[in-house]
């Protein structure tokens, strides 16, 4: 028996960048062009850095056009989650499905003890990654924090890294240091620094390199040639160009997950 077609909005809240996006549960994939114009409509996709505020949030939401459903995944603020939770189903009587981290997912395997403790954003983005790409991955997601996580072919999740990402690491030392000039942005270069926010710059974009690089290390040559480094996150812009390893990126791998899980619940019921 064939699935009804419904208008779904995706709602991946972060920590300081929300995204949403209209699509039918039929897509293939969510892959839509970024557009903040006025028409809105399906396959389309809105960034909205809220900075904790669910109204900037919510205004963008009301551009929207009433969907069937909507899917929830959030990382931030417990509260703003609730409020536009209430938003929706206030505003659009519409049910919303917020989506939990889980010991497994299809086959899909979770790594951690405590399966709970990881974030539903790596968890959707994995899951997005490993069936998405059909091998092992090495997820890397590079935002507010950057996260690291490695899933066998098998669909076994190894387990993962979380270390600050560049902003937050900007923010470190801008905060914590009186006599440093404040620092942001791309490195221009790896080289030695001659001044010192070319060397914060340098340091902190050489930092993130260097954890990916340990951390894709950490499996053999030999099973990471047959596996896929998947990169996503607000904030990759500035470490790719020097990163030096073979990658896919992806921008929206936590909205496929999201997609895929849904598609499950549906062929369990």
């Amino acid at each position: 028996m064939s699935v009804p077609v419904e208008r779904l909005l995706l709602i991946d809240l972060g920590n300081s960048c929300c995204k949403i996006a209209a699509v039918d549960s039929a897509d293939t994939a969510v892959n839509a062009r970024v557009n903040a114009e006025p028409d809105i409509g399906p396959g389309t996709i809105v960034r909205v850095y809220h900075t904790g505020q669910s109204l900037v949030i919510t205004q963008a939401l009301s551009r929207f056009a009433k969907p069937d459903r909507v899917l929830l995944s959030a990382v931030a603020e417990p509260l703003l989650a609730q409020e536009l939770t209430r938003w929706c189903e206030s505003h659009w009587a519409v049910e919303v499905t917020r989506f939990a981290t889980e010991a497994r997912t299809g086959e899909l395997r979770n790594g951690y003890t405590r399966p709970e403790q990881l974030g539903v954003d790596r968890w959707l983005a994995m899951l997005a990654a490993w069936y998405g790409y059909e091998s092992a991955v090495c997820v890397v997601d590079i935002g507010t924090a950057t996260t690291l996580d490695w899933v066998d072919r098998k669909g076994q999740h190894l387990g993962g890294w979380i270390v600050p990402g560049p902003e937050t690491m900007f923010d470190a030392l801008n905060s914590r240091t009186a006599a440093l000039p404040f620092a942001s942005g791309e490195a221009d270069g790896l080289g030695f620094a001659t001044d010192t926010q070319s060397g914060i710059r340098r340091g902190v974009i050489a930092a993130q390199i260097g954890t990916i690089h340990q951390f894709h290390g950490l499996l053999g040559s030999a099973k990471r040639k047959k596996s896929q480094l998947v990169i996503t996150g607000g904030a990759r812009h500035d470490i790719l160009p020097a990163l030096g390893l073979s990658y896919r990126e992806d921008d929206w791998l936590v909205m496929r997950g999201m997609l895929m899980r849904y598609r499950l619940n549906q062929e369990i019921e």
